[in-house]
């Protein structure tokens, strides 16, 4: 059985829509006995409602970069946590940085700084936030994400970022403006194998485009999109046009499962 895990934002979505090609063909690879998950950057409710929107199939979500993950029906099946004094520090640097957009998440929720990031970043979301100080009292802090003013204004960020928290925290460029942290040692490599004998896969393929997706690629022979950055695409065993004709050529050369 393989587990075939796809990036959504520039790779599973491109140009605001999932294809019909694409969900057909992800169908077509569920059929046949293996299962298909989305694994992303993004929390689980500012996710959920697009792949109920798009008639998604799929059999596990992972998200937050690796740092939790849900079945289909909403059950969380982990949630990696950072450090709550660590969590604290780190909240208090960004909001003494001068950038568009900031918040934290739970794995499950997010909550939004005093940028008010939630209308900036996701705007196809409607889902309510929750109070930062709440989850930082909680200690329950899956990762921060944040967007900047320039490239080099994430830059430095990212390059303050790992140097004052990296003994607690992972650093993971997301874009040409924007970052997000998970838990140390958390990535989607990590999200992927400990779903791994939940699923009862044999074989992982996986499927992006951008920099947060290097160590799924990387550990797990991974595809590129054609959309992709160059050095995503220069660590895929394959380049392709689309999750869809990645489905396709995965079917091509594995048997059906009964």
């Amino acid at each position: 059985m393989i587990f075939f895990g796809s990036d959504f934002d520039g790779t599973l979505r491109r140009d605001g829509a999932v294809t019909r090609e694409d969900k057909d063909a992800i169908a077509r690879f569920r059929r046949r006995g293996h299962r298909f998950g989305v694994v992303t950057g993004r929390t689980y409710d500012v996710i959920i409602d697009l792949l109920d929107q798009y008639g998604l199939p799929y059999d596990i979500l992972i998200c937050n970069n690796g740092a939790a993950a849900f079945t289909p029906d909403g059950r969380q099946l982990f949630a990696h946590q950072m450090p709550v004094e660590g969590a604290r520090e780190v909240a208090a640097y960004f909001h003494g940085v001068d950038l568009i957009a900031y918040g934290l998440s739970d794995g499950r929720s997010i909550s939004t700084g005093p940028y008010k990031g939630h209308s900036v970043l996701y705007e196809d979301c409607a889902r309510d936030t929750l109070d930062e100080s709440a989850l930082l009292d909680a200690g329950r802090v899956c990762g921060f994400f944040s967007v900047y003013r320039s490239h080099q204004d994430m830059l430095e960020a990212a390059q303050h970022l790992t140097s004052h928290f990296s003994g607690f925290m992972e650093v993971h460029i997301s874009g040409l403006r924007s970052i997000d942290t998970t838990p140390k040692g958390i990535s989607k490599s990590t999200g992927i194998l400990e779903c791994r004998d939940l699923l009862g896969c044999d074989e992982i393929f996986t499927i992006g485009d951008a920099v947060n997706d290097l160590s799924m690629i990387k550990d797990f022979g991974g595809f590129a999109v054609e959309n992709a950055q160059e050095q995503v695409k220069a660590a895929a065993s394959r380049v392709v046009p689309s999750v869809g004709a990645a489905a396709e050529w995965l079917l091509a050369r594995a048997p059906a499962r009964p």
